[in-house]
């Protein structure tokens, strides 16, 4: 019982798909151009990169500099404010895309003091 066990668990690990490995780095390159469509096949991949990245900025500002953002901010609002700081900034993009998102929405919510 135990070595089946241990085979699926395995099986499952083996077959896992890898999004990002020392081979295939993740760009912001890919975050920009993916997310121009709900179409692209990693379009939710990177939906939900930027709603992990953003809701980091968020919580991390809100407890450490003790920041005011306003609440129901969506993720489709998260994506095109990405996407549009992207756009106007393409000049830094070989800058990691986890920290694109981060001045984004610094850009977007500028940090008010409560």
């Amino acid at each position: 019982m135990k070595k089946l066990i241990l085979t699926l668990a395995l099986g499952v690990l083996v077959c896992a798909p890898v999004v990002a490995n020392a081979n295939n780095a993740i760009t912001t390159t890919d975050l920009y151009y993916s997310l121009q469509s709900m179409r692209d096949p990693n379009y939710q991949f990177w939906q939900g990169y930027v709603a992990g990245a953003a809701n980091s900025y968020f919580n991390y500002t809100s407890v450490r500099l003790k920041c005011d953002f306003p609440q129901g901010v969506t993720v489709g609002q998260e994506v095109q404010i990405t996407l549009n700081y992207l756009k106007n900034n393409a000049k830094i993009w070989e800058l990691p895309p986890d920290t694109l998102i981060w001045l984004a929405m610094k850009e977007a919510f500028p940090c008010k003091v409560n």
